[in-house]
C-alpha cells in the first residue's frame, strides 16, 4: 500500500507540474523575423544559459526578448514563451491592450502607457540610453563624411551638412519624426521597413536613421533588408524619454509576471547584464559614446546655414 501510494503521489506530482507549466506560457510579440532571430539564437539551450550577446542573430528585438526571456526566470516565474507575429510595434502594443499576448517583445515609450491597461516594468532604456544613427550604404558614408569634414573646415557643422540628405522613416515612428523635425533634418515617409532599405537602394533617400545598441555583430553596421548600411561617423541622437517593457493586465496571473519580471529586470540591471546587452562588444561602446549628440546642440547650434 506504502508503494502504491507513493506511486500515485509521483503520478500527481507529474501531472500538477505538467500543468503548471501549461499555465505559465507567456505569449510574446515579435516580427516574424526577430522571432526567428531569436530562435535560432537560442538553439537548444535555455535562456539563461545565453551568456554572451557577441551573435550575429543579437538585434536590438532578438536582444529584448533574451532579457525578457531570462528577467522572469531571475523573477522567480518559470516561464515558457510562445510567440505572436506582428507586423508592426503599434500593432504589438495593441495585441497586448487586447490581452492576445501578455508581453510585447519591444520595450514601449514611457508617454505611450496606459497605466490602466498595462503593469510598466524598470525601464530597460533609462533617459538617454536609446540612441539611433544615420546609417547609409558604404560609398555614401564615405561620401557624407568627407562632405561633412570639407565643410567644418568652413565653420559648416555636421548637422548643417547632414540636411544636404535625405533621411528614409515612416510616419508612424512618432519619435523619430519628433528628432528628425527638431534636427530640421530632409526626409521622406513609407511604411515598411522593407520599403525604406529598397529605397536606399534605388537612390531615392540617402540615410536610414537606426539603432545604435544591441549589435551583436563586430561591427557597427544594420542589416537593411540584404543591404549593409554603415552608421555616419562622429554623430547620434540620445532619446531623452525612456522606453519599458510592459505586461498587459488582460491576461491571467497579469500582476505575478509583472512582479517576476520587475525583479528580474532590477537583477539585471544591477549586475551589468543590461549594460552587456547595450554593448556586446566594449570597443563599440568607446566609439558610441565620444559621438555628438545631435539633440543635445543649443538652438543657436542648430540653426540653418543659410540663416
Amino acid at each position: 500500500m506504502h508503494k502504491v501510494t507513493l506511486y500515485l503521489i509521483f503520478h500527481l506530482l507529474l501531472i500538477f507540474s505538467t500543468f503548471a507549466s501549461y499555465a505559465q506560457e507567456i505569449v510574446i510579440s515579435g516580427l516574424p523575423h526577430e522571432i526567428t532571430n531569436y530562435k535560432k539564437w537560442l538553439g537548444n539551450k535555455k535562456c539563461t544559459d545565453i551568456n554572451s550577446y557577441q551573435n550575429d542573430y543579437a538585434t536590438k528585438a532578438s536582444t529584448q526578448i533574451m532579457l525578457i526571456c531570462k528577467a522572469l526566470q531571475l523573477g522567480g516565474f518559470n516561464a515558457t514563451l510562445s510567440f505572436n507575429s506582428v507586423p508592426n510595434y503599434s500593432r504589438s502594443l495593441f495585441e497586448a491592450y487586447k490581452g492576445r499576448i501578455a508581453i510585447p517583445g519591444d520595450s514601449i515609450w514611457l508617454s505611450q502607457i496606459s497605466q490602466k491597461h498595462f503593469y510598466t516594468a524598470p525601464p530597460i532604456f533609462a533617459e538617454g540610453e536609446f540612441q539611433k544613427g544615420f546609417f547609409a550604404l558604404p560609398d555614401k558614408r564615405k561620401e557624407i563624411e568627407e562632405h561633412i569634414n570639407i565643410n567644418k573646415s568652413k565653420g559648416i557643422t555636421s548637422l548643417q551638412t547632414l540636411r544636404d540628405y535625405i533621411v528614409i522613416t515612416s510616419q508612424n515612428w512618432i519619435f523619430d519624426q519628433a528628432a528628425i523635425k527638431n534636427l530640421e533634418l530632409t526626409h521622406l515617409n513609407t511604411t515598411k521597413t522593407e520599403n525604406m532599405c529598397n529605397m536606399i537602394k534605388y537612390g531615392r533617400g540617402d540615410l536610414y536613421f537606426g539603432e545604435l545598441i544591441m549589435i551583436g555583430n563586430k561591427k557597427i553596421v544594420f542589416n537593411c533588408n540584404g543591404l549593409i548600411l554603415e552608421p555616419i561617423k562622429g554623430i547620434k541622437v540620445a532619446f531623452t524619454e525612456s522606453r519599458h517593457f510592459v505586461v498587459s493586465k488582460n491576461i491571467a496571473n497579469s500582476s505575478k509576471i509583472y512582479e517576476a519580471l520587475r525583479k528580474g529586470l532590477n537583477i539585471l540591471r544591477a549586475s551589468g547584464e543590461i549594460e552587456k546587452a547595450f554593448y556586446p562588444h566594449t570597443n563599440n561602446k568607446n566609439i558610441i559614446v565620444s559621438w555628438l549628440d545631435l539633440l543635445s546642440l543649443s538652438p543657436e547650434q542648430k540653426q540653418k546655414k543659410n540663416d
